[in-house]
């Protein structure tokens, strides 16, 4: 399992990264959904842009978790 990550010296925990990249889908996501108009049906937003985050975050720890021991040498 992958426990943390070192980015130039510098030990980052891998939920901390998986949540960054979370946060940057769900930023352009959002976009995508505003462009569209799917906000103006949403009862909260907010509400929706949490659980939306939640889901790729959960996605993104699981697809951690199948990596090939070669790639998680090459991380961490």
């Amino acid at each position: 399992m992958l426990a943390d990550l070192n980015v130039f010296g510098i030990f980052l925990d891998a939920s901390l990264v998986t949540a960054l990249v979370a946060a940057v889908a769900l930023g352009l996501l959002r976009r995508l959904l505003i462009a569209i108009g799917l906000y103006r049906w949403l009862w909260h937003p907010a509400l929706a842009d949490l659980a939306i985050f939640v889901v790729i975050w959960a996605a993104l720890a699981r697809a951690i978790s199948f990596l090939p021991p070669q790639v998680i040498n090459l991380l961490g």
